[in-house]
């Protein structure tokens, strides 16, 4: 690959990865429009295209997380309490928290590429017989930490009725049901509730001051180590879920959660490259993708996808931190009211446009499925049920 076919794919993936961030546009798609338009670019520089979108989509998504509670895949575990933040006026520093934690946990899983290639040949066999009772417990952990008996019973009826729409969305073939699924579970009952007046207003930004970063590195660096980590079972695979599901065990504030969730996103979509490339399982759909324009991703490709990923995050996430305050400045002068009403109806727009009638029926489902925690005062970990049920059912030898 030559150094302009490199730095043109870098580029482009940089910028076709910031645009699949805005609501109703998917990486998946874009790609298949590059590849139609007939790119002109071989095997690794495809590689590096698609390593370098899906990072910087991981980095950008965040705005209309944090400003706006649309989220990504990736992100949904950062709407909460980004927009908590958010609200209270710390838009800003949610943002630059965000992108702060993805880049550092993005380097840190870098740098353990070599480690991984070392050792999950060896792991792996000994780790996949646990699945079902890895899973099993995280079930039953989601459920029965919650204070009391009637939130333990909402927890489970949403874990449970997740659980179902899970099965039914990953059995009826359709080709990306997260977007709708997340949409309904974590997005549209928010909106809903900020609509009714359920949630105050959003307070004045205000300034903080500079973050004094050494006291978030225990949340970055948890994190890390649980997106390498979940990899290695296929229904925790979520980053989302993982990072709702460690918020159980450890007492996090909204800023420490949202340094968690991004971290373990970062992790989780760096460290996939690399279990793709030692045990032949792509945990991403960009993992999947490179794997299948290389005929099989191995050790020597992640030179290439590393280095495209890392430089893409980098600057990506770059990006959101210097304009942080433009974002930030822009969401204020939006009525709020306003724009609850246009995420109403933008995210179903976005399921049909996904998924067609079936996606907007899975996002209507969902929304349903997404109250309950509202109403019952119940955490919303229970909405992860979606993934959880179906790979533990699937992980079950029978």
């Amino acid at each position: 690959m030559s150094p302009e076919s490199c730095a043109l794919a870098l580029a482009s993936g940089t910028l076709v990865g910031a645009l699949s961030a805005l609501p109703g546009l998917h990486s998946n798609t874009l790609q298949a429009l590059a590849v139609s338009a007939g790119a002109p670019f071989d095997g690794e520089a495809w590689a590096a295209f698609l390593a370098a979108l899906a990072c910087a989509r991981l980095a950008f998504e965040a705005v209309p997380a944090i400003l706006f509670f649309i989220p990504g895949a990736d992100s949904a575990a950062s709407v909460l309490p980004g927009h908590r933040l958010a609200k209270a006026g710390l838009a800003e520093r949610a943002l630059r928290l965000y992108s702060f934690s993805t880049l550092a946990s993005a380097a840190l899983a870098c740098a353990s590429v070599p480690l991984l290639l070392f050792i999950l040949p060896q792991a792996f066999p000994l780790i996949k017989p646990l699945t079902p009772f890895a899973l099993a417990a995280a079930v039953l952990a989601m459920v029965c930490t919650e204070r009391t008996s009637e939130r333990r019973l909402a927890c489970g009826a949403a874990m449970l009725s997740a659980g179902a729409l899970g099965l039914a969305a990953f059995g009826s073939g359709m080709a990306d049901p997260f977007l709708p699924a997340f949409s309904g579970l974590f997005a549209i009952p928010a909106a809903a509730a900020s609509l009714k007046g359920a949630h105050a207003a959003p307070a004045a930004p205000r300034e903080t001051g500079p973050i004094a970063v050494s006291g978030f590195f225990p949340a970055i660096i948890l994190g890390f180590a649980l997106g390498c980590v979940a990899d290695a079972f296929p229904g925790m695979g979520s980053a989302a879920q993982v990072a709702l599901f460690a918020s159980i065990f450890v007492a996090l504030d909204s800023e420490r959660f949202l340094c968690l969730a991004a971290s373990v996103s970062s992790a989780h979509l760096v460290s996939s490259f690399a279990y793709s490339a030692a045990i032949g399982k792509a945990r991403t759909g960009a993992a999947a993708q490179i794997s299948s324009i290389l005929g099989g991703t191995g050790a020597g490709d992640l030179p290439v996808i590393i280095g495209a990923a890392l430089a893409s995050v980098a600057v990506s996430s770059a990006a959101v931190f210097l304009l942080s305050k433009k974002f930030v400045s822009i969401s204020a002068v939006l009525d709020q009211k306003a724009l609850s009403v246009c995420v109403l109806v933008l995210l179903p727009a976005a399921s049909f446009l996904a998924g067609g009638w079936p996606g907007l029926a899975l996002t209507a489902a969902a929304s349903l499925i997404g109250a309950l925690p509202l109403v019952s005062g119940a955490r919303r970990v229970g909405l992860m049920g979606f993934v959880l049920i179906p790979a533990l059912l699937a992980s079950i030898p029978i």
